[in-house]
C-alpha cells in the first residue's frame, strides 16, 4: 500500500503504476465539471482555505 498525503505532487502521482494500491490522507474535494469550475475560476471564500496549495 503506497501511502500519499494530499495536496500531492505531480511528481509523485507519476510515480504511481497501474495496480497500485493507495491510501489517500489529508483534504480532498470532490464535484463534477461544473463544481470544479466553479471553485477553481471562482475561488469563493467557502473553499478559498482548502484551495491554497493547488
Amino acid at each position: 500500500m503506497i501511502k500519499i498525503n494530499l495536496p500531492v505532487s505531480e511528481t509523485e502521482i507519476r510515480k504511481l503504476k497501474v495496480g497500485d494500491e493507495v491510501s489517500l490522507n489529508g483534504i480532498m474535494l470532490t464535484g463534477r465539471d461544473t463544481a470544479h469550475s466553479w471553485m477553481f475560476k471562482d475561488k469563493p471564500d467557502e473553499v478559498r482555505d482548502l484551495l491554497k496549495d493547488t
